[in-house]
């Protein structure tokens, strides 16, 4: 079994989600829907829009990754993070199609944010929440942060340790 139909089932049957799902979205079964017409590129091209219920933001979701990040950031809260500054600056390195910072400024709506993202398709639908009312001030660039090959950095964050390495 692939692990997009293991991951996809998973999500239909936990409970948790679904009422967390609630919370956050006008229409939950729009997200269950993406996950169905996403599994398998191509299938269903064009994106579906997910709205959230209590805030203005909404987001694209092009890719099966798309929903799977979603769950990630916003259902499981895996990156809410307490800062101790009302505006804070905050770089999105890789920033995907902007799910992240989207989330930062529904925690800090004065924070000021510039993504880097250099894929072509990410960076098209990071650029929609562009326009969107309450989107705030954030900075968009579709290029990478260049760094000399030999410096690795490590980023800890306790649930998912990696070693994040430049792309150049």
């Amino acid at each position: 079994m692939s692990w997009r139909l293991k991951w996809a089932m998973q999500q239909f049957f936990d409970r948790q989600l679904r009422l967390r799902n609630r919370e956050l979205l006008n229409n939950p079964a729009a997200y269950y829907a993406s996950i169905l017409l996403k599994m398998v590129p191509g299938i269903y091209p064009p994106p579906l829009q997910l709205r959230f219920r209590h805030s203005p933001h909404s987001f694209p979701v092009g890719s099966f990754m798309t929903a799977f990040i979603y769950k990630e950031i916003f259902a499981d809260s895996d990156y809410d993070i307490a800062l101790a500054m009302p505006r804070p600056s905050i770089l999105d390195v890789g920033a995907n199609t902007g799910l992240f910072a989207l989330r930062m400024k529904q925690l800090y709506p004065e924070a000021r944010i510039a993504c880097f993202e250099p894929e072509e398709n990410n960076f098209t639908q990071l650029e929609r929440p562009r326009d969107s009312k309450g989107a705030g001030s954030k900075n968009w660039y579709r290029r990478t942060l260049p760094a000399p090959a030999k410096h690795r950095r490590a980023f800890y964050y306790p649930p998912r340790p990696r070693l994040e390495a430049p792309h150049n």
